[in-house]
């Protein structure tokens, strides 16, 4: 009954539930009662999942949608602009978030209630990938948020395979890679 109650605190705090989670802190109950004999295993799991109907699901995030009147739009375009330059001057760039420190979106629920995430940390390196239309790759560039990261303690930016440097006030937002 304590697991149990715990689940359903956590899940309505918005923590991500896994199953080594729950084992783990039950086998911590087991110990604050005196119960040195219980053992989590997969099969105690398994019947506390199916005895309290409790299912993996996904956590949703935000999403973005690009419309199709603009995707359409800029099929069109794209040609036109493209064709004052050799392939090989034609690079695409894109930028992602690595979120360091974020948790999986993955959890366990009990089956029929919403899967709702609370706030995610937002800790991230930007990385910005480039390559030109012949194949050729740049070096990523890697944007963190200190100059000196205390994981560069015995190494070099430049030594690294990417491009690092820093922006002090990176957050959420995009950054302006370009100057």
């Amino acid at each position: 009954m304590l697991v149990w109650k715990w689940f359903q605190d956590a899940t309505a705090r918005r923590i991500n539930v896994s199953g080594p989670l729950i084992k783990e802190k039950v086998l911590k109950f087991a110990e604050d009662l005196g119960i040195a004999s219980f053992k989590a295993s997969n099969g105690w799991l398994d019947s506390f999942r199916h005895r309290h109907n409790i299912v993996a699901g996904t956590l949703s995030g935000e999403r973005g949608d690009v419309g199709d009147t603009a995707v359409e739009d800029w099929k069109s375009k794209l040609p036109v602009v493209c064709d004052r330059y050799a392939p090989k001057d034609i690079f695409n760039m894109d930028e992602t978030g690595l979120f360091y420190r974020d948790t999986t979106k993955a959890t366990l629920k009990v089956k029929g209630d919403q899967c709702a995430g609370g706030k995610r940390s937002k800790e991230r390196l930007t990385v910005a990938l480039c390559a030109s239309m012949t194949g050729e790759k740049c070096v990523p560039l890697v944007i963190g948020k200190c100059k000196k990261p205390r994981c560069f303690k015995n190494i070099t930016p430049e030594s690294l395979p990417v491009t690092y440097t820093n922006n002090k006030n990176l957050d959420s937002s995009t950054v302006n890679v370009i100057s």
